[in-house]
């Protein structure tokens, strides 16, 4: 057809698996959750990794002292 548009109809279901497609391509390698401790003061940042995988870095005395790692970790530094 003219301008690329294609005869086919598509269903709600192929619209959803080409944005669950979509997402899973564009998704981050990891996202970094900060979390408070449950006893005692302090901060612990997890790193969740794309297949599954968590890594969590302990010993943070402020949610920003945390954030400020989160930051310098994403500028590389």
């Amino acid at each position: 057809m003219t301008a690329g548009v294609s005869a086919k109809l598509r269903e709600v279901s192929d619209i959803v698996e080409m944005l669950e497609q979509w997402e899973s391509a564009n998704k981050p390698e990891y996202q970094f959750v900060v979390r408070q401790y449950a006893i005692g003061k302090g901060h612990s940042v997890s790193v969740m990794f794309r297949g599954g995988e968590v890594d969590t870095v302990y010993g943070f005395e402020s949610e920003n002292d945390a954030l400020q790692w989160i930051k310098r970790s994403r500028e590389g530094g």
